[in-house]
C-alpha cells in the first residue's frame, strides 16, 4: 500500500469512528481509495497474461550456434549483479505482489472501522503483552471493552485468519478465554432479557461470536432461561446490579461491561433490610382505574407491538426464573413502556466536585422499582396524545422511536397520569435520588461505565459535535448494570424533584422534594449536545418548568407493591 492511500484510509477510519461521517459514506471513500490501488493490478494482469499466452504458444525456431561471449574479469571486491528477469516473470510477480497488497488492504478493512483496528497491532502493553498470540487477543478485546458491529467483525477475523490452529486450542484452554467467555455469556443473557422477540441484530451478532470461538451457548428460552450447560440460570441477585451468571467460572468482577478490565469494583448497592414508604408522587395521580386494574391483574402478560407477549410487572419476577422485564397491558390495546425491575440498595449520592451535587451523603432508596429501559418515545407520547387529546409536539427526528422531546415538565406528568389511569398502576417521574441510583448501577466512578467518555457508552458531543440523539431501536451505545439504556446522553431528562441549589436538607429514603407551582425542576442525565462535564452520573442542571426545547425527554418509574 502506497503512503498516501494508507493516510488517506487512516484518515476515512478516523472520521468514521468520531461520527464525522456515516457508515454509507465510509464505505464510499473507502471503496474509491481500494479501486484506485486495484488499478495497477488490473492493467498489469492482461500483460501477464498476454505474455504467459505468447510464450505457451511460440512454437521454438532453429537459432546459430551460440558464441560464447569473452570472460571480462571483474575487480577485486566487485559484487557480481544478479542476471535481469525475463520481462514476463517480472510482470507476473509485480502482478502477484499487488495481489498481495490488495489482499492486506481486504484483511484490514474487514478487521474493523476504528482507527485502532486498522494497523495490525504488533506491540502491546499491559497484561497482553505476556500472553501468548490468542489470549493476547483476547485481552485486548476484553480491555477495550467495546461490543460493536465494528469490534465483534475485527476480533472473528484476528482469530480465525490471525492465529494458527495450535494458538487458538492454546488460547482456548487459557484463564483469559474463561473470563472471555464468561463475559459473553452474561452480555448474552443480558440481550435475551431485553429483546422483545426471539431474535435482534446484537443477539445474532453475539451468538456468531460464541459459535466462531466455541463458546458454549444455549439459546435460552423466554419462559425458561437456561444456562450454557443446560441447567436453569441462578436467579437474579436481590441488588440486580449484574444479570445472572452463567456456569462459566469467572471472577467476580471480571469484564463488567461498561468498567475497563483491571479496573476496581466499584461499591455495589447494598439492599434495604426494611421496608421503607413510597416515594411522594410527583402530582397528585388519579385513583386507578378499576377496569383496567382488573385486566391487568388477571392478564399474565402485555402484547407489545410486535405481538411478542412480554411478563406482567411484579415484583416476583426479582426472585423467580422469569427475566426482570415486564410490561403493563394498557386498557385501549397494548403494551406500556417495556420496564427494568431493580432490587432498593443505599448509594452515595452527589459529588464534592460540583457545589449542586454536594454534599456528597447516603441515600437508602426503597425498591423493588420498576424503571423504563428507554426514554419515553414519540410513539409512545403519542398515544398518549391520541388517547387524552392533548397536545402532541412536532416530532423533529421523523421516527417515531426516537426519544419524546419538546415537552414541559407538566406535560411529562400528565403523561404519567395517563398511563397510571390506562393501566391501573402507578406511573410517576423518577425522583432525582431514584434516578442518580438507576443511572449509577452500582458503581461510585465518573459515569456509569468507568472514568472516561466514549462513543460505545453515550450518545453525546464529549468527543466531536452531535445534532441528534438516537432512536430506542439503536443498539450502538451500551446499557448500564441495570440494563437501562440512555441514562447518561441521548437527551437529558426531566425528575420529579423541584430545583434546590444544593443537597442541603435533602431526603435520604428516596423521596422528591416537591414544592405546588415550583417555577424550575431538576432534569439530569445530560444530552446528545453535551460535553463530558454534564455527562457525569452527579451532574445536575435546573430548567423552567415551562421549558420545551429538542434536547430535553423524560423517562418513567412504576411503583410495585413491596
Amino acid at each position: 500500500m502506497s503512503i498516501p492511500a494508507n493516510e488517506q484510509l487512516r484518515a476515512v477510519v478516523n472520521d468514521y469512528y468520531h461520527g464525522l461521517v456515516s457508515l454509507d459514506g465510509y464505505r464510499e471513500r473507502r471503496g474509491r481509495i481500494l479501486e484506485a490501488l486495484a488499478a495497477p493490478a488490473k492493467e498489469a494482469e492482461p500483460r501477464v497474461a498476454k505474455a504467459a499466452e505468447s510464450t505457451a504458444t511460440q512454437r521454438p525456431t532453429p537459432q546459430a550456434p551460440r558464441v560464447p561471449a569473452p570472460v571480462v574479469p571483474k575487480p577485486a571486491g566487485e559484487t557480481p549483479r544478479p542476471a535481469a528477469l525475463p520481462p514476463n516473470l517480472r510482470w507476473a510477480l509485480i502482478g502477484a505482489g499487488a495481489l498481495v497488497v490488495l489482499a492486506g488492504i481486504g484483511f484490514a478493512v474487514l478487521r474493523g472501522s476504528r482507527p485502532a483496528q486498522v494497523e495490525v497491532q504488533t506491540e502491546s502493553s499491559g497484561p497482553a503483552q505476556s500472553l501468548p498470540p490468542g489470549a493476547a487477543l483476547l485481552e485486548r478485546f476484553l480491555d477495550k471493552n467495546a461490543w460493536d458491529q465494528d469490534s465483534v467483525l475485527n476480533l472473528e477475523a484476528g482469530w480465525a485468519n490471525a492465529l494458527t490452529e495450535e494458538q487458538r486450542q492454546a488460547a482456548a484452554s487459557s484463564p483469559t478465554f474463561a473470563r472471555f467467555s464468561g463475559v459473553l455469556l452474561r452480555r448474552l443473557r443480558e440481550e435475551e432479557a431485553l429483546a422483545d422477540s426471539g431474535e435482534t441484530p446484537e443477539l445474532e451478532r453475539l451468538a456468531r461470536l460464541a459459535t466462531e470461538l466455541k463458546v458454549p451457548y444455549v439459546a435460552s428460552s423466554r419462559q425458561t432461561p437456561r444456562s450454557s450447560g443446560g441447567a436453569p440460570a441462578r436467579p437474579d441477585g436481590a441488588t440486580v446490579s449484574a444479570p445472572a451468571r452463567d456456569s462459566a467460572a469467572v471472577p467476580e468482577d471480571a469484564g463488567v461491561p461498561g468498567r475497563p478490565t483491571g479496573e476496581a469494583a466499584a461499591p455495589a448497592a447494598t439492599v434495604a433490610t426494611e421496608v421503607r414508604p413510597a416515594p411522594a408522587a410527583p402530582a397528585a395521580v388519579p385513583s386507578p382505574n378499576p377496569a383496567a386494574a382488573t385486566a391487568a391483574q388477571s392478564s399474565p402478560a402485555a402484547v407489545s407491538g410486535d405481538g411478542n407477549a412480554v411478563p406482567a410487572c411484579s415484583a416476583e419476577l426479582l426472585s423467580s426464573r422469569r427475566r426482570p422485564v415486564c410490561s403493563d397491558p394498557l386498557q385501549g390495546g397494548g403494551a406500556g413502556p417495556t420496564l427494568v425491575i431493580i432490587a432498593g440498595g443505599t448509594f452515595r449520592m452527589g459529588s464534592e466536585q460540583s457545589r449542586n451535587a454536594a454534599p456528597v451523603h447516603d441515600v437508602s432508596v426503597p425498591g423493588p422499582l420498576a424503571v423504563s429501559v428507554y426514554e419515553t418515545s414519540f410513539a409512545e407520547f403519542e398515544r398518549y396524545c391520541t388517547g387524552s387529546g392533548k397536545r402532541c409536539p412536532m416530532n423533529p427526528w421523523g421516527d417515531a422511536a426516537f426519544p419524546v422531546v419538546l415537552v414541559d415538565w407538566n406535560e411529562a406528568v400528565a403523561y404519567t397520569e395517563w398511563l397510571s389511569a390506562e393501566t391501573g398502576q402507578r406511573y410517576r417521574l423518577p425522583s432525582e435520588s431514584e434516578w442518580e441510583y438507576a443511572a449509577r448501577a452500582g458503581t461510585q466512578t465518573p459515569y456509569p461505565f468507568g472514568n472516561d467518555v466514549t462513543p460505545s457508552n453515550a450518545r453525546s458531543s464529549a468527543i466531536s459535535q452531535v445534532s441528534s440523539p438516537i432512536a430506542n431501536t439503536d443498539r450502538s451505545v451500551n446499557r448500564n448494570q441495570f440494563q437501562l439504556l440512555h441514562m447518561i446522553g441521548n437527551v437529558r431528562e426531566w425528575v420529579a424533584d423541584d430545583w434546590h441549589p444544593d443537597y442541603g436538607g435533602a431526603p435520604t429514603d428516596g423521596a422528591a422534594r416537591l414544592t405546588p407551582n415550583a417555577a424550575s425542576h431538576a432534569v439530569r442525565g445530560g444530552s446528545y449536545a453535551d460535553t463530558a462535564l454534564q455527562l457525569r452520573s452527579a451532574a445536575r442542571v435546573p430548567l423552567d418548568t415551562g421549558t420545551q426545547d429538542k434536547l430535553t425527554g423524560f423517562r418513567v418509574v412504576r411503583e410495585l407493591a413491596r
